[in-house]
């Protein structure tokens, strides 16, 4: 008499099982899933820092860019190009004062 009591049962609750397994599969795989929520999340955090790390190289593209101007030969800014002798040659004037 309990044989078939049981396998009523089982056969009774297999399919609210089966729900409860699949809802607890979908949420888990909702948070820690390749495109779940914590993975969102690092994403976002990535694409701030490298929009960051982007705008540092704009800005380093830019002074680049200054210098570069400043040394075309139509445009040629002579305190520059001095400046430049100075700092990398070690020309100096005999009057110039060097603090070190």
């Amino acid at each position: 008499m309990k044989r078939p009591l049981i396998i009523y049962r089982l056969k009774k609750a297999w399919l609210p099982a089966l729900l409860f397994f699949l809802m607890v599969y979908f949420i888990y795989h909702l948070i820690q899933g390749q495109y779940g929520l914590l993975s969102w999340k690092r994403l976002q955090q990535h694409s701030e820092a490298l929009t960051h790390k982007k705008e540092l190289i704009e800005e380093q593209n830019t002074l680049l860019q200054d210098k570069v101007n400043r040394l075309k030969p139509d445009q040629l800014d002579l305190d520059y190009v001095e400046e430049l002798v100075r700092e990398k040659v070690g020309v100096y004037h005999l009057d110039d004062l060097i603090v070190h």
